[in-house]
């Protein structure tokens, strides 16, 4: 079969009328003949055919508006089956002439509201007033969804279900074009997603050279996908601001992350056996896969929150190859990691192995065998070496924090912020100026009394064991309560410095998400952080 493509004619022409078709569906066409007339804003162009065939479908009407490079019809000989315009798309890139990759998107046309084909079809079958949608598309046109949307709130019924999963054709297409796909544009990837079922978030990118090749696609907002980073599977969610590095290579069958994961270059999900039917990942949120990481599941792996892959770790569901009919062992089975657990540098996993909550596992060492919660183990095979953490006390933690309060002014004063420190009453305040200026507040219990002893601040960041209820009116503060890892209040650089310097010795808090120099989301929306403020 063959696609009858909308040509680009001139480099600034993004969308052209289908003014008339001179064949009819069923009739013989030669190669040169003129199968329609197409109007752009300057001229009407004949479309001719590059080739001969049946012309086997006809995907426009005359009086449509259609985006450059989109199918207008189906050729050929042989069996066809039924294709709709707003779920076909070109997936090749198109190549100017400078040697710069782009797909033409732009559909700010004079005149006109901007909108793709597929939301102008909506619009007209539904009554929806184009210029009465807010446009939530790459550059702002209206998409088939906020048509839906539109119609909706005035009573309609949902179109646009599925969950994520992508239209049939379009994932054939993908499929078969994934190279060409993954040269497009951030904004174009996940344009062509969007129209095409997958449920994308705001503020998400994919950068040049990373693909996903998936049945179904669910990803949160803020999530960036990393330069040549390459995901094929059958059934992908990712959370709110996870961070793919560059040239991860996933392939299994199910992939399913939470908020936060941050990965560094080089990392592989997958290997023997990643598309057998056991083959899934479940992730938390907040963890970390460093560089060269290789999990492999062949059966499921599940890891908590906050867990920790070092660099080159690896987790295996299988270990086999020579013949168990000679005698020798083949081990197969999934593998779970709970919460707060840390995987040390070249160590290994073996398949079946589960590893307790809060557990560590020291470098190069081989995890045989379950590890008990909280426990420190380390060796070829790994054994229980002591416990990996301990309770402490409220004043053996105020004596551990308070110890660590000068670090956090020379990480400061390295960045171009004035710190002075005073100490009030056990109360530690470190005046800071910088991006912005205030004071950052230590104290074992911050209550009312230590709060009125900043008062004069209108920038007031508070680090407590204990934090009880404040009364701040003039204040604009911020509140990390260090026992119970929450923080409220305003999101600002300040407030970053404070995050970051917790985040590295191990103090993660929620519930908002947050990334160290990128910004911070709450809910669904995402606030960047820019330079000073």
């Amino acid at each position: 079969m063959t696609r009858v493509i909308l040509p680009q004619i001139g480099a600034n022409m993004t969308e052209a009328l289908i003014a008339q078709w001179h064949k009819k569906e069923g009739d013989w066409v030669e190669k040169g003949e003129v199968l329609a007339s197409i109007e752009t804003d300057k001229a009407v162009v004949e479309l001719e055919a590059e080739e001969s065939g049946e012309l086997k479908r006809i995907l426009t009407r005359e009086g449509e508006t259609v985006a450059v490079l989109s199918v207008i019809a189906l050729m050929g000989d042989e069996e066809w089956e039924e294709v709709r315009l707003d779920k076909v798309a070109p997936i090749a890139a198109v190549a100017s002439s400078d040697g710069n990759t782009e797909y033409p998107i732009n559909l700010l046309s004079q005149g006109r509201v901007p909108a793709s084909p597929a939301a102008r079809r909506l619009a007209r079958e539904k009554g929806v007033e184009l210029k009465d949608v807010t446009g939530t598309g790459p550059r702002g046109e209206v998409t088939i969804r906020d048509v839906a949307t539109s119609w909706e709130g005035g009573g309609g019924v949902s179109i646009s279900g599925g969950g994520g999963a992508l239209d049939p054709h379009f994932f054939s297409l993908l499929s078969r074009d994934r190279e060409g796909f993954s040269k497009l544009s951030s904004e174009m990837k996940v344009h062509l997603y969007r129209i095409h079922g997958a449920v994308i978030g705001q503020d998400v990118r994919l950068e040049a050279g990373s693909v996903i090749v998936a049945q179904k696609i669910v990803i949160g907002p803020g999530t960036v996908i990393g330069e040549g980073t390459i995901i094929d599977c059958d059934r992908l969610r990712l959370g709110r601001m996870v961070s793919f590095g560059t040239r991860v290579q996933a392939s299994c069958r199910e992939i399913d992350i939470g908020d936060l994961l941050y990965t560094k270059e080089d990392v592989v999900i997958g290997g023997g056996g990643h598309k057998d039917p056991g083959a899934k990942l479940k992730v938390g949120d907040m963890c970390f896969f460093g560089t060269a990481s290789y999990i492999n599941p062949c059966h499921p792996i599940t890891l908590g929150n906050e867990v920790c892959l070092a660099p080159k770790a690896i987790i295996f569901t299988h270990s086999h190859w020579q013949s168990i009919l000679e005698g020798y062992p083949a081990r197969w089975g999934p593998v779970a990691i709970g919460n707060h657990v840390f995987l040390g540098v070249n160590c290994f996993v073996f398949p079946g192995v589960t590893i307790g909550d809060g557990a560590a596992v020291m470098v190069n060492s081989y995890v045989t065998a379950d590890v008990p919660p909280r426990t420190l183990v380390g060796g070829v095979p790994a054994t229980v070496i002591k416990a990996a953490g301990r309770d402490l006390t409220l004043e053996q933690k105020d004596l551990i924090f308070r110890a660590r309060l000068p670090e956090i002014m020379g990480l400061m004063e390295d960045k171009g912020w004035r710190v002075t420190r005073r100490e009030e009453g056990g109360v530690i305040i470190l005046e800071a100026t910088g991006g912005v200026s205030g004071a950052i507040v230590y104290g074992k219990v911050i209550d009312q009394d230590v709060a009125e002893r900043v008062a004069e601040h209108r920038r007031v960041v508070f680090l407590g064991l204990e934090m009880m209820p404040l009364s701040l009116p003039s204040v604009e503060a911020t509140y990390f309560d260090l026992t119970q890892k929450r923080v409220i209040g305003v999101q600002d650089r300040l407030a970053d410095e404070v995050r970051e310097f917790c985040w590295k010795r191990g103090i993660r808090f929620s519930p908002l998400l947050w990334r160290y120099g990128q910004g911070h989301m709450e809910e669904e929306r995402f606030f960047e952080r820019r330079g000073a403020e």
